[in-house]
């Protein structure tokens, strides 16, 4: 957690940022609407912080700080003398016991230039950036804790605190039920082709009663669209009011569920995923020669959706656009249409046949480009990892076992489906279908999820899955597009530009292939 406080002629300010260990973050900002000093700013900013981390269940929270009093006074190396700052240092000490281990750390203003601004903009009351939550107190936070441990993050109830909660949206026009609403009554679609392609979709799971909006619910509940405020309230009725049973997280979710209420944030636009639905672009190639494998085997076809990565391999013995077009169907009767695919420019992929059953289903076909093969790396990247899973399981230096991969195939995919991706840390088959795949190692030792099963509550809780799986892939988006972005940057610091021209002389590697073929070891 990075903080930081602010006071200039406009007023005093104070921001926070949480990071996550997989880099998500949850940036805030306060503007003080009440007397401060630069110093109580820099502890309004260390306190808020503090809270949200331990609302969340952070039990180890490293904090980063410019303000050499605070951190000092913190790690009490440097005594407190103000009587104003010694409520803050109370509070912080009595924060603390929430913790495993928490640890101040004093930072350069110059590695501090996010929490700063932050600071900056939320004292001059300046536009945040979107997604960034704002609090505006009215008085400080201390004031309650003299006599008593306050160590909760800010209640959202009108009780408990007098500050006016806002959030700086993301669109500050509509809100993001506006344009279904406007579909679903009248058939309007925002001008942009992607957001009106994305509202069509959608809609298919909205309807309209009267003036208000319904989401259908698998388990046939109509979850009825309520303001964020009403959200809050509502989500404070169930955990803590006359009805409410400090229930955990995930129980709490299922109970507003259930009660037919939904509530959503916009999400930030992300420029760079151009996806709009899962299996909406596969990716598709061909491996092999692979030695003859049982049924007269040779290739693989292998497809892999660009968001969920989930992957699809079917062996074959020739590779003619008739075996082509039966394996993208066996995809499209299981999956649905997509969007687009991209392939390379195979002759079975670019023949009549091929392209005519792709054209006729309305499926566009994108050929990567001979001297770009990158634009069709995911699909690449993945013929490596399911080449590998075969190796592995069929190689032997003692004894060549090459001719049993068809056998293998299903277990290498299994474990593809079953393993976390870098780039947004969940695996194929939770984005798919919304939970873990059950392992057989949990059926051996008994995970808790094997011992707590019940065949009267296993509905209940899938429909609860199914509910939450929207809002699960948008985060997976979100850290998808930091993925592509640190990839981007990363890629450009290492290009060295070379213009190649006809006629120039290239090396080119040549080596013997005999007796050689793909499960062979390099």
């Amino acid at each position: 957690m990075a903080f930081d406080g602010a006071l200039n002629s406009q007023g005093a300010g104070a921001g926070f940022i949480l990071t996550s260990p997989s880099i998500d973050q949850f940036k805030h900002a306060i503007h003080l609407n009440f007397r401060a000093t630069n110093n109580t700013a820099e502890y309004e900013g260390l306190l808020a912080g503090i809270r949200a981390a331990a609302a969340l269940g952070v039990k180890r929270l490293i904090v980063k700080g410019d303000s050499e009093l605070v951190a000092n006074q913190v790690h009490k190396d440097y005594k407190c003398s103000n009587p104003e700052l010694s409520k803050y240092l109370v509070e912080v000490r009595k924060l603390e016991k929430r913790f495993d281990g928490i640890e101040v750390r004093h930072v350069y203003r110059k590695d501090n230039i996010k929490p700063d601004d932050l600071a900056r903009r939320a004292s001059k009351r300046e536009p945040l950036e979107p997604g960034t939550f704002l609090d505006i107190p009215t008085k400080p936070s201390v004031k309650e804790a003299i006599g008593e441990i306050n160590t909760a993050a800010p209640d959202i109830s009108s009780e408990a605190t007098e500050a006016e909660r806002a959030i700086a949206n993301i669109e500050t026009t509509d809100d993001w039920h506006t344009p279904l609403i406007k579909f679903i009554n009248s058939e309007e679609l925002p001008e942009d082709d992607a957001e009106a392609e994305k509202i069509t979709r959608k809609a298919k799971i909205y309807c309209t009663i009267g003036n208000d909006l319904y989401k259908k619910a698998p388990n046939g509940v109509l979850l009825k669209y309520v303001s964020s405020d009403d959200g809050r309230h509502l989500l404070l009725d169930i955990h803590e009011r006359i009805c409410g049973s400090h229930a955990a997280g995930r129980t709490l979710v299922g109970k507003a569920f259930r009660q037919g209420k939904h509530t959503k944030l916009p999400a930030q636009a992300l420029k760079t995923i151009p996806l709009t639905w899962p299996f909406s672009c596969w990716g598709l190639y061909i491996l092999g020669p692979f030695p003859q494998g049982q049924g007269g085997y040779k290739f693989l076809f292998v497809a892999i959706d660009k968001f969920t990565k989930w992957t699809e391999a079917v062996p074959t013995g020739e590779i003619k656009a008739a075996n082509a077009i039966k394996f993208i169907k066996g995809i499209f009767c299981r999956y649905g249409l997509p969007h687009r695919i991209i392939t390379d420019n195979g002759s079975q992929f670019i023949s009549a046949d091929f392209q005519d059953y792709c054209i006729g289903l309305g499926v566009k076909i994108c050929f990567a480009s001979v001297s770009h093969p990158q634009s069709n790396g995911q699909v690449k990247r993945a013929n490596s990892i399911v080449l590998q899973g075969i190796k592995t399981r069929v190689y032997d230096r003692l004894m060549s076992h090459d001719n049993k991969w068809v056998e293998e195939l299903p277990s290498v995919l299994w474990a593809i489906h079953t393993t976390p991706t870098t780039s947004n840390k969940e695996t194929p088959f939770f984005l798919v279908y919304g939970s873990e795949a059950m392992l057989p190692s949990e059926l051996r030792h008994q995970s808790t999820r094997a011992q707590k099963y019940s065949d009267e509550e296993q509905e209940e809780q899938r429909n609860d899955d199914v509910n939450l799986l929207e809002e699960h892939r948008e985060r997976v988006a979100v850290r998808a597009a930091a993925y592509q972005q640190a990839l981007r940057r990363y890629h450009e610091k290492r290009i060295r530009a070379r213009i190649l021209s006809i006629g120039d002389y290239v090396l080119q590697r040549v080596q013997s292939q005999a007796g050689r073929n793909k499960l062979s070891p390099k």
